[in-house]
């Protein structure tokens, strides 16, 4: 089966020494980023294809990060960071609203 969403660790820096400061969700496309992450500030998961376009891409910010398993995100997410890790179905709903909300071009 193929894996529909990755997961990420953010860490704070490149040595990547928990706990990580934030996690991130990257639906699978061909197209631009479909990413979730958590946002501290408003305290929920939100739709950001900025930041997340930046960790995927930029190199600084790649050695931050490290792709993880879905059970791995799981356990960061509650232990480290003390939240709930959306399912794959919210992530997509997530996505979905966060999209909509783009301005056209």
């Amino acid at each position: 089966m193929r894996q529909s969403v990755f997961y990420h660790a953010i860490y704070r820096t490149p040595e990547k020494v928990p706990p990580a400061g934030g996690l991130m969700c990257d639906e699978a496309t061909s197209g631009p980023p479909r990413t979730v992450l958590w946002n501290h500030v408003s305290r929920a998961w939100e739709f950001s294809r900025s930041a997340g376009a930046r960790f995927l891409y930029d190199e600084e910010a790649r050695e931050r990060k490290t792709v993880v398993s879905r059970a791995e995100a799981e356990r960061i997410a509650r232990e480290e960071l003390g939240i709930e890790l959306p399912t794959e179905a919210e992530i997509h709903q997530i996505v979905l609203a966060g999209e909509a909300a783009l301005p056209m071009s």
